[in-house]
């Protein structure tokens, strides 16, 4: 009997089929968002008859230590004992922290995975990086192997320690590069929003020194034991800028948001400035650990501020009447301590060279962001979104000429 020449070269085509889809595969996925199914995007060692599996769970530690699950994380197989080479097979974690690496030959393998909180790349602060450290070392017998992977904070080798003031320890002394310094502020613009932002800095304003308005009173930085940074600042609130002067200027509903008193502060030329005590907003760290790539800072907002009115023994304005700004009904003459957690990460030691060694410098730049609830601090302005995001751009910079 006469066989067809497409049957007989029918085991050939479905190799070629897979090894085509696999190369699809294996495109389609590079460098996308990974919040998706699990997916093997290469497998340079298998056997879809009889090879065997690798999964589990993909966890990665929050903010107070508990297990989440890491969707989106990348896992990558070497083969051996070691993240050597190219790997032989990667996988995504699914939703639910969930990877698969199937049909796989017996053999000594090597896991290593990283995760992103954000799923994304880029410069600034967008997530925090987590990975295996430094891996799992794996044998595969003849049945599916079950292996947990937990993501874990980065360990720290550098040895920077710098502090504003020496006279505490015995750090190298340093000072805060305002010129190159900045916050930075942004919130859904009210309810109706549609998803638009509500952007702004704390900086210098028109006709204002450059840089007035973010000020560090105390901070010291050491890099290997972060049990001992301590970090202090503060941003006057009446010197944040939008870029509408209709919403910024003092009486105006950007100030009356933010609850800055202005009762009894009009000059002599009528112009009105805000209560010292209700326009400071201080950020003060209570703890500093390892986290991530970088370090979580547990601290607290102290500020907003609001005056009672008469009958307080104000020597400002004793018989001004309270300020009820945007119905605001108190409590009066209360500092509010609002508990924040700010990541940030320490860009490293940066020496900026000049022909003339006694000017040469070194600058150490800092990333940090941080979100705090309104509702929590009685801001209740309906163009604020309920969540503010404020991001720390900090640049201190060493003593000219001298090595760090």
């Amino acid at each position: 009997m006469k066989t067809n020449k497409l049957f007989r070269n029918l085991p050939m085509i479905v190799i070629l089929f897979f090894i085509t889809m696999s190369m699809i595969i294996s495109y389609t996925f590079t460098g996308c968002n990974k919040e998706v199914d699990t997916v093997t995007v290469t497998n340079d060692v298998h056997d879809t008859l009889k090879g065997k599996s690798i999964s589990g769970a993909c966890t990665y530690p929050d903010y107070a230590g508990a297990k989440v699950k890491a969707k989106g994380a990348v896992i990558s197989l070497y083969t051996g004992t070691l993240k050597t080479g190219n790997p032989v097979a990667t996988a995504i974690a699914d939703t639910n922290g969930n990877y698969i690496l199937p049909y796989l030959l017996p053999g000594s393998y090597y896991i290593y995975a990283i995760y992103n909180t954000e799923n994304k790349n880029a410069k600034e602060i967008n997530g925090i990086d987590f990975s295996t450290n430094p891996g799992y070392a794996v044998t595969l017998a003849s049945t599916n192997l079950v292996q947990a992977i937990d993501l874990v904070t980065y360990g720290t080798t550098g040895t920077t320690k710098i502090s504003l003031d020496t006279s505490v320890n015995k750090y190298r002394l340093v000072t805060l590069d305002k010129a190159h310094s900045r916050i930075s502020f942004e919130t859904p613009y009210g309810p109706a929003s549609q998803g638009a932002n509500f952007p702004g800095i704390f900086g210098a304003l028109k006709g204002q020194p450059s840089q007035t308005a973010f000020n560090l009173t105390k901070f010291a930085f050491d890099e290997a034991t972060p049990a001992n940074t301590k970090i202090e600042g503060y941003v006057l609130l009446s010197e944040r800028s939008t870029g509408e002067d209709g919403r910024d200027a003092l009486g105006q509903c950007g100030s009356k948001a933010l609850l800055i008193d202005t009762i009894g502060m009009k000059d002599s030329l009528g112009v009105y400035r805000a209560r010292p005590e209700t326009d400071t907003c201080k950020f003060i760290s209570q703890s500093v650990i390892k986290y991530g790539n970088g370090y979580l800072c547990k601290a607290i907002l102290r500020g907003f501020l609001m005056h009672k009115g008469p009958g307080n023994g104000d020597p400002i304005c004793p018989t001004c009447p309270a300020d009820t700004a945007l119905k605001f009904t108190g409590p009066y003459d209360v500092v509010r301590d609002l508990p924040v957690e700010m990541y940030f990460e320490f860009a490293g030691k940066q020496k900026y060279d000049n022909v003339d060694p006694k000017k040469i410098y070194y600058g150490f730049p800092f990333e940090g962001v941080f979100t705090f609830d309104k509702t929590k601090i009685n801001i209740k302005h309906a163009s604020i979104g309920n969540m503010v995001k404020v991001n720390c751009h900090v640049n201190i910079k060493g003593i000219v000429g001298k090595e760090y």
